[in-house]
């Protein structure tokens, strides 16, 4: 099932979605090769979004780099028991996406 939203807010254009009703919208209509999942999305817990993603036929396979400003080791943690495959604490070092965006490369 997918998470229970809120209804859709204005989007804000590109590929930038504002908030999960807006994200799963994009899913049904593209699956794109990473998705950048900010942990505190508006409307929905970002968890909530990795587990929907992660059992979703058509996005299990699309590697989900979790983006917050929680630097806890416990968030850490849960986010990649729950699938994700990169973790990043704002404000996000351009060398820790570059290293990150390299190692999936690398899989």
């Amino acid at each position: 099932p997918e998470p229970e939203v809120a209804a859709p807010a204005e989007s804000e254009g590109g590929d930038d979605l504002g908030n999960a009703d807006e994200a799963i919208r994009f899913l049904r209509q593209m699956i794109p090769d990473l998705i950048l999942l900010d942990l505190n999305m508006r409307h929905v817990n970002g968890m909530e979004m990795l587990g929907f993603l992660k059992r979703n036929k058509r996005t299990t396979h699309v590697p989900v780099v979790m983006v917050s400003v929680n630097d806890q080791p416990e968030a850490i943690q849960k986010a990649y028991n729950a699938g994700a495959v990169g973790y990043l604490v704002k404000p996000v070092s351009i060398e820790k996406l570059e290293s990150i965006l390299e190692r999936i490369l690398e899989s």
